[in-house]
Order: C-alpha cells, then sequence, then structure tokens
C-alpha cells in the first residue's frame, strides 16, 4: 500500500515554509538527517541548500505580492517495499510527482525509515505561489484525487494499492 499524506496550512506563516525545508534535511539538533537519502527539486536553483532553496520562494512570494498566507503545500509519500525497494526507482518517482505542479517551484526529498510494509518516504515542498503568474494554488478536493490519480499513474499502482490522508490545518492548529 502507498500511503500519501497532504498537509495544507490555511493560515500558515512563511516561518511554517522555512521549517518545512529544514525538515526535510536536518534533525531537531540542527545535523544532516541520518535518514536523508536524496534531495531534489524543480524550479529551485539549488534544492540541497535550504537557505538558497527558501531565498528561491520567497523572491517569487515577493515578486508577486503573496507574502500572506498559504506558504505551501507538503506531501508525503511512503511506498511500499513492492514499489519503493530501489532508490533510483524512488528518485525518479520524486522527479516524477514534482512535474505534477510545474507551475510551482518544488523541493523534495527522500528519507530511508521503516515503516509499516515499506522503508523509503518522499516529501514534497511545493510553494503555494505559481513562478509563472504568482496565483495562489487552489487546495481542493479535486486536487488530492487528481494527485492519487497521478500517483498511480506514475508507480504503476491499482485503486486498492493507495491511500490518501488530508490534513487541512487553520492557524490555531
Amino acid at each position: 500500500m502507498v500511503i500519501i499524506t497532504m498537509k495544507y496550512h490555511r493560515d500558515g506563516k512563511i516561518e511554517y515554509l522555512k521549517n518545512a525545508l529544514r525538515y526535510l534535511k536536518y534533525n531537531k539538533d540542527g545535523e544532516i538527517r541520518e535518514d536523508l537519502r536524496y534531495i531534489g527539486g524543480k524550479y529551485v536553483r539549488d534544492p540541497w541548500d535550504v537557505n538558497k532553496s527558501f531565498y528561491n520562494m520567497m523572491t517569487i512570494k515577493r515578486f508577486f505580492n503573496k507574502t500572506g498566507n498559504n506558504p505551501l503545500l507538503h506531501l508525503i509519500i511512503a511506498l511500499d517495499y513492492k514499489y519503493g525497494n530501489d532508490i533510483k526507482n524512488v528518485i525518479e518517482y520524486g522527479d516524477l510527482l514534482c512535474d505534477y505542479f510545474d507551475k510551482f517551484q518544488t523541493v523534495y526529498c527522500i528519507h530511508e525509515k521503516e515503516h509499516e510494509g515499506g522503508k523509503y518516504h518522499i516529501h514534497l515542498i511545493i510553494n503555494a505561489s505559481s513562478y509563472i503568474d504568482g496565483k495562489i494554488m487552489n487546495v481542493h478536493y479535486t486536487l488530492f484525487t487528481e494527485f492519487e490519480r497521478y500517483v498511480m499513474n506514475v508507480i504503476g499502482l491499482n485503486k486498492y494499492e493507495i491511500k490518501t490522508v488530508n490534513m487541512i490545518y487553520n492557524e490555531n492548529h
């Protein structure tokens, strides 16, 4: 079973974007995570450098005057052994999953951590402001279902091999 978790803060602050990017690479002590296997991205100059990625995303937000709410969408795709046993395949999945959000800057990482049925999971941090026109990503049920279908096609799943968990927060959560 492949499990997709979607986290979206409707009233999130910009600090949440920086913290999410840091989480991809660093543990709570500020050291590089032991479970980190890969960092990649689309439409950011250096996804390995958290500060540069943050700066790239903030440049887009400032240019389009979108520095308020809705800083990002955070997706986690936990792969089972059947589909996520080879790191090369998992990296390819990460690149292809970024392609779904072709109007948005994306940084992704792969963590290796044993979980129920698998060992790899992919985090995608997506700037909610489009780098093309500054429009804020419209996060709604249709996005979730369309992305789920996209993941099914990319990985080669049937509808019984995937589960999506939607987590939408307000500022006080």
